[in-house]
């Protein structure tokens, strides 16, 4: 669609004194150019779907860490807990 339309500005903006090969030379590059354009559109949401997924592994990586840190954390005893129960301040 997108073509057609770039196809039908280009041929209206061109002088009448260009040659037909010089239309269809700009009209092959336009063509390529548009193909180019659409390709790298596709590579970026391709991208986009990888960060994310990357994105959604490193927070479960994240909280599953901060999980067994609280996990240790309850397990060990208090740093300033003795033997007998007895709780030293700082």
């Amino acid at each position: 669609a997108l073509l057609g339309f770039s196809s039908r500005l280009l041929s209206a903006l061109l002088d009448d004194s260009m040659s037909a090969t010089s239309v269809s030379d700009v009209n092959d590059r336009l063509s390529a150019l548009e193909l180019r354009v659409q390709q790298q559109e596709d590579e970026l949401t391709v991208m986009k779907a990888a960060l994310a997924d990357v994105l959604r592994r490193l927070s479960a990586s994240e909280d599953s860490a901060a999980s067994k840190k609280k996990r240790l954390n309850r397990s060990s005893p208090d740093s300033r807990t003795v033997p007998g129960g007895r709780v030293f301040s700082p």
